[in-house]
């Protein structure tokens, strides 16, 4: 297979899924050696005009960081890059004989992967060699299968407990980090600097440790003390 920047996963009218193989995501993973990063985007116009307008849900759903103004995305930056490399007919879609050129995944580096066709997300997991993700979708009954691959999205301890309640591992959102309950660590990322690559927790119910909490970063962390507890 030629190499090239990345595929299309799945794509309508509505909402499009790009796989990218790099990233200069420092989170992650090096610039040399990163995480694939699976990107969910509104098909309609770009993600800046999309939040304006409110068709971000599409890919978001009922995620609160998408409504409240505390989501860490910086739109205009890679998300829109990729709408428009899309849109330039730069990712080849994939087809099922194709391996993945980085099989180590994010799930969701924007947008909920509950958003993507389940035959895709099962038909890219299955080429998958790791993975991370998230999903605010936890609560929908059509949804659980993504429990085996992704973090339910929480931010309150009600959520969390909730959540793991019906089965899902959590990764909560914190003010301060010091609140945790007995059955969740820091994410060692902002605790140790480990890169997600390396530590690979938040892979769902595929891994057996401890339910994550993250502490607020980002722009607009300042905003989260107006929900999150």
């Amino acid at each position: 297979m030629a190499k090239v920047l990345g595929h299309t996963i799945a794509a309508d009218d509505k909402r499009i899924a790009v796989l990218t193989y790099t990233s200069k995501n420092k989170k992650t993973g090096t610039e040399r050696d990163n995480m694939a990063q699976l990107w969910i985007l509104p098909a309609p116009c770009n993600p800046i005009d999309a939040h304006k307008q409110g068709l971000d849900k599409l890919v978001c759903g009922n995620c609160p960081h998408r409504t409240k103004g505390t989501c860490y995305v910086e739109l205009g930056k890679a998300p829109n890059g990729v709408w428009k490399a899309f849109h330039r007919n730069r990712y080849p879609v994939l087809q099922s004989d194709d391996t993945l050129q980085n099989p180590i995944v994010r799930f969701g580096a924007y947008g909920d992967p509950a958003f993507i066709p389940k035959q895709a997300f099962l038909a890219l997991a299955n080429k998958t060699k790791a993975y991370t993700g998230y999903t605010h979708q936890w609560r929908r009954k059509d949804k659980q299968y993504l429990k085996a691959f992704c973090m339910a999205s929480c931010d309150t301890k009600f959520e969390a407990y909730n959540a793991q309640k019906l089965g899902w591992r959590t990764f909560r959102i914190s003010i301060d980090g010091r609140d945790l309950m007995p059955n969740e660590i820091l994410c060692p990322n902002g605790s140790k600097g480990t890169k997600c690559k390396k530590c690979l927790l938040c892979s769902g119910n595929k891994c057996k440790a401890k339910n994550i909490v993250v502490v607020g970063h980002g722009p607009t962390k300042n905003k989260l003390k107006t929900f999150v507890a």
